[in-house]
């Protein structure tokens, strides 16, 4: 891995974890608390953060990755919508498994809203990291 990659791994990283906090933790937390089981939850106040941003950081690198070997020119858009497309694709498949595997997610609403949100948060760190591998 070069050090371009490394840097947008980190950029894609830090985007999806201030847009995380505000989906997630503020935006849409009450309906997504409707819709995932009380008991497997960590209390407020108790997530790791420090795991959290190490979750992060492997999302982004595995998008700059992914974004760094695309064929033809890397753009803004381009980028944007690759990551839109990683991150509904992967987020639909985890959230379906986990509400068919296991009692976290109690609703299949919650598997289309963390789909529909992660969508938006990969594009947004896709144009991040397109726009840092796009620079000369």
């Amino acid at each position: 891995m070069n050090t371009k990659l490394l840097v947008g791994g980190a950029i894609g990283a830090v985007v999806l974890f201030l847009l995380g906090w505000v989906f997630y933790g503020i935006l849409l937390a009450d309906t997504l608390a409707q819709h995932t089981n009380p008991v497997c939850m960590k209390p407020s106040g108790e997530a790791t953060m420090g795991l959290i941003f190490l979750g992060n950081l492997t999302w982004g690198m595995a998008l700059a990755y992914i974004l760094s070997i695309m064929s033809g020119t890397i753009t803004l858009q381009r980028s944007a919508l690759t990551g839109a497309i990683v991150g509904l694709l992967f987020a639909f498949g985890y959230n379906a498994l986990m509400y068919a595997t296991t009692n976290l997610l109690t609703s299949f609403t919650v598997v289309i809203i963390r789909a529909a949100m992660n969508a938006l948060l990969y594009a947004a760190a896709g144009a991040a990291i397109g726009w840092w591998l796009a620079r000369k």
